[in-house]
């Protein structure tokens, strides 16, 4: 009986688990719904050029090089990652870690809009999906990092308003900067991925 309803607890967790997941997936869909549907709107040639790990890889100007393209794709992703890792290191991270992924969301919106729309792209379907291949690896990353980092925020916002130290706290931290050093490793992996595809393509 004791068996069961362990097994019942362990089936609850990973339920609540997957709804969280889905929830944070949801917020980054959201985004990339409204990023498509006001794109014009937010400036999307400029936020492209700004923004885009694709900002000139087929517009008619000089072509990105291997480099260009991985210190660009690392150096975005990183921000984004590094920002949800601080968020979760404070009690009241939250929102950060969700206008993070709204962002992400909005971004390939936009960058997906501005590929059908903007005349000077040539050979579309490649850079259509080497931002697919961004989004949806960086995305899920992203979503990742931030279930991490609101579950350490949750422990922190505890510990302020209990004022109690958890006894597995230190071993809590241990495993977010390993996780995160992890996630990192996977933003490298695909940069290094992108770039690669970049030159096979090119």
């Amino acid at each position: 009986m004791k068996i069961m309803n362990k097994k019942s607890k362990y089936r609850s967790i990973r339920v609540s688990g997957d709804v969280f997941f889905t929830v944070l997936v949801s917020i980054v869909l959201i985004g990339a719904f409204i990023g498509s549907l006001y794109y014009r709107e937010i400036s999307a040639i400029d936020f492209v050029e700004t923004f885009s790990i694709a900002d000139s890889f087929y517009i008619d100007i000089k072509p990105i090089s291997f480099w260009g393209c991985f210190l660009n794709s690392i150096f975005k992703n990183t921000i984004l990652i590094a920002i949800i890792f601080m968020s979760g290191m404070c009690s009241i991270g939250h929102p950060m870690c969700i206008l993070i992924l709204f962002y992400k969301g909005i971004d390939v919106g936009v960058l997906i809009s501005a590929v059908y729309s903007y005349p000077n792209i040539t050979n579309w379907f490649p850079t259509l999906l080497h931002i697919i291949m961004d989004a949806v690896v960086s995305t899920f990353v992203l979503v990742l990092a931030s279930k991490e980092g609101m579950r350490l925020s949750n422990k922190y916002f505890k510990l302020m308003v209990g004022g109690k130290i958890e006894d597995d706290f230190s071993q809590n931290i241990r495993l977010y900067l390993l996780k995160f050093a992890i996630l990192f490793a996977i933003i490298i992996l695909l940069s290094l991925f992108q770039s690669i595809f970049l030159i096979l393509i090119g």
